[in-house]
């Protein structure tokens, strides 16, 4: 967990453009997406049955569909410029989740190891 928020801070650090979701190339952008999108609900799960442990798997689970993303989807090498817009939106989204769940959870963030 620590280690993909750590490398997502590392792509996000030589960007120069805006991050806007307007375009896809791959499944796994999807993917991504998807699996961003289902934070709020795995938190109001996790705290209606009072189980961290369902967070710390989530977390887990987005740490492995970013590293898929960040394998197979280049950004700075992006074929065109709405694609690496795209990618930064959801590199920038990753961190956002990433580091409120791992705030959540009492661990803090590094953006570097």
């Amino acid at each position: 967990i620590l280690y993909s928020n750590a490398r997502a801070h590392g792509v996000l650090e030589g960007i120069d453009v805006s991050p806007e979701f307007t375009a896809y190339e791959q499944d796994v952008e999807i993917q991504l997406l998807h699996e961003l999108d289902r934070f709020p609900s795995v938190l109001n799960e996790a705290f209606e049955i009072q189980d961290p442990a369902k967070l710390v798997h989530y977390l887990r689970n987005l740490a492995e569909v970013f590293n898929s993303f960040y394998h197979k989807c280049p950004v700075q090498q992006a074929d065109t410029k709405e694609l690496k817009q795209s990618r930064t939106a959801l590199i920038e989204g990753f961190v956002d989740v990433m580091e409120e769940g791992m705030d959540l959870l009492g661990i803090e963030p590094v953006e570097e190891l």
